[in-house]
């Protein structure tokens, strides 16, 4: 029979539960729909492209020309495979509202989890929202988004299992779980969460039969726990079903040990107060709540939250894995404060106007992240980014045939690895395993020289300036985020010549702009370089300004230069309607 105790306690209003239930997927579909953009994302779509070719996981470098064959272990590939599959049955956007429904998903088990545990809908909810809010840098379409799941999903059952709300069948979720888990992600944190699980619901168990003043913390009973640990033994034995075996979890080790890459990459540092209020707001609740109900306080809710807490503190990459693990226990212990002062009106009071007031103020700082606040990444969209990426870069790279070896920064060899690669092998992406620390010829850069490069797409102004010095490299195309550099030989001195990027950066602000154009000495260089920039990027406010620039004093009249111009600056910008009346007004002077 499933056991009695408050933790089991439900609402029987099946209507507001479908409501509060509904409600909290429409508030996290909000929450985690920002336009598309990861640039780990395109080499997981380049590894699932080439197995799906090749019938066969890739487990070695196949993208670039300066690690090729070099071994790995791709604990990753079944993600990458359901990854690019999507993106050929849907593209980029269809990709967005995949990301979109699975985080739901997460977010439709988490608070299905609290109410088995008899969390009342109103708190369920907001606790749903205030873990996804918690974990937003996480909900990116990658591998991670399956292990937010798996942990939703485990907290469920293990919960539900301990509760007796579910019985001994749901136990076979377990080696399921983990066994996809592994293939998709690598199941780290199942792991930690089973063992501090079994752990904690093995030692209670033994301090139980031996003495009776640990019977308060209720045990498993005997028949339950047996079921349990032959359930952790047989997730055990089915996980090594793993191709890689226990390999799959050498990179968690890596990182742990202090990988160079941990000291570079930002999910991998701290989380910062700046960044992630609702991170320490969530951590700051825990812990009171531990405290002051520490009479309460059951010993497997203390090792399940102990190591997400500690990797979250540490880690800002495990925020959204210990979001999904406290929202579970502040539910019961919340549940639990509720139903001890229901006969204390005054406290009851206090404690219900504060459940309202954070809830109040969850959606208030939800709201304002996503609606109001200026250039942010993550506001509120459904568009696929390209802000960030080498787009014109690669388009003008392509467009004007550079040959030779390339040089591309470590954030941007994902892109070309699935755009550019194989027919032109890159330097290196981010994958550490591969090519150790990406930034480090910043300190080493006669490392590059036994490369022969010819030509490079950056995006890190260090590495312009030690890498790449102007006395022997050419800016020849500038964007937003890149900046393509040639060589400076005799071999390249036409292309040089004609794309050399003298006045323009997109960056500059307006009003340098209209200085430089209104010098007759500058001006037709500066309109030329700005059309090559729209030539391969859509950018309606550099068009428009472009449009003003043009028609202002001096302005050559010479016809050919006009039209040749104007025809590179509409390349990526037809639609623009300040280039289509230009295209008009040249067509017939007159007018």
């Amino acid at each position: 029979m499933p056991q009695t105790s408050y933790l089991t306690a439900t609402t029987r209003d099946r209507g507001l539960d479908i409501a509060a239930w509904l409600l909290t997927l429409v508030c996290v579909a909000v929450i985690v729909s920002f336009p598309l953009f990861d640039y780990d994302l395109y080499w997981h779509l380049a590894n699932g492209r080439a197995m799906l070719a090749q019938g066969r996981i890739v487990n070695e470098e196949i993208f670039s020309y300066t690690r090729a064959g070099v071994p790995f272990v791709n604990h990753e590939w079944l993600a990458q495979i359901i990854f690019y599959t999507l993106y050929q049955a849907t593209g980029a956007v269809g990709l967005n509202v995949a990301k979109s429904l699975f985080s739901c998903g997460v977010a439709a088990v988490l608070y299905r989890g609290m109410r088995l545990l008899g969390v009342v809908p109103i708190l369920a909810a907001g606790l749903t929202v205030a873990a996804v809010l918690v974990g937003l840098f996480r909900y990116n379409l990658r591998p991670e988004l399956f292990s937010l799941l798996g942990v939703a999903i485990l907290g469920y059952v293990l919960h539900g299992f301990r509760a007796g709300v579910l019985g001994p069948r749901a136990l076979f979720a377990l080696p399921l779980t983990l066994l996809l888990w592994d293939w998709l992600h690598g199941a780290v944190f199942g792991v930690l969460l089973l063992v501090a699980f079994a752990a904690a619901e093995n030692a209670k168990a033994w301090l139980a039969a031996r003495t009776a003043t640990w019977t308060t913390w209720a045990p498993l009973p005997g028949d339950r726990l047996r079921r349990l640990n032959l359930a952790l033994l047989a997730t055990a034995g089915v996980m090594l079903l793993n191709p890689y075996g226990l390999r799959t979890y050498g990179i968690f080790f890596q990182f742990a040990a202090g990988n160079p890459l941990v000291a570079v990459v930002e999910e991998f540092a701290a989380p910062g107060w700046a960044d992630y209020p609702a991170f320490w707001f969530l951590l700051l609740a825990l812990l009171t709540l531990m405290v002051v109900r520490w009479r309460r306080l059951d010993p497997t809710h203390v090792l399940l939250a102990l190591p997400f807490v500690v990797m979250a503190v540490r880690y800002s990459r495990a925020t959204g894995a210990f979001a999904l693990v406290a929202a579970p226990i502040l539910g019961v212990l919340l549940t639990g404060a509720w139903q001890d002062l229901r006969a204390r009106l005054w406290p009851r009071r206090l404690l219900q106007a504060g459940l309202l007031l954070g809830i109040l103020a969850l959606l208030l700082h939800g709201t304002q992240l996503k609606f109001f606040r200026a250039g942010w990444t993550h506001s509120f969209g459904l568009a696929v980014s390209d802000d960030y990426t080498p787009l014109g870069s690669l388009r003008f790279v392509e467009d004007v045939g550079l040959a030779g070896n390339l040089y591309n920064s470590g954030n941007f060899g994902g892109y070309l690895a699935f755009f550019a690669a194989p027919q032109r092998p890159i330097f290196q992406y981010n994958h550490h395993t591969v090519f150790g620390d990406t930034t480090r010829f910043l300190a080493q850069p006669g490392e590059l020289a036994s490369w022969g490069i010819n030509y490079a797409i950056v995006g890190l102004p260090a590495e312009l300036d030690i890498l790449f010095p102007r006395a022997q490299w050419a800016r020849v195309y500038r964007e937003g985020p890149a900046v393509v550099v040639l060589r400076r030989t005799a071999a390249n001195q036409a292309l040089i010549q004609r794309y050399e990027q003298l006045y323009f950066h997109p960056a500059r602000a307006p009003a340098e702009l209209r200085a430089l154009a209104r010098r007759p000495a500058s001006y037709q260089r500066l309109l030329e370089e700005m059309a090559d920039y729209l030539a391969y990027r859509e950018d309606a406010p550099l068009a428009a300004l472009f449009a003003e620039l043009w028609s202002q004093p001096p302005r050559p009249t010479e016809s050919g230069w006009r039209e040749q111009v104007l025809r590179q600056a509409r390349r990526a910008n037809t639609g623009d309607h300040n280039l289509r009346r230009l295209h008009v007004e040249n067509d017939n002077p007159a007018s």
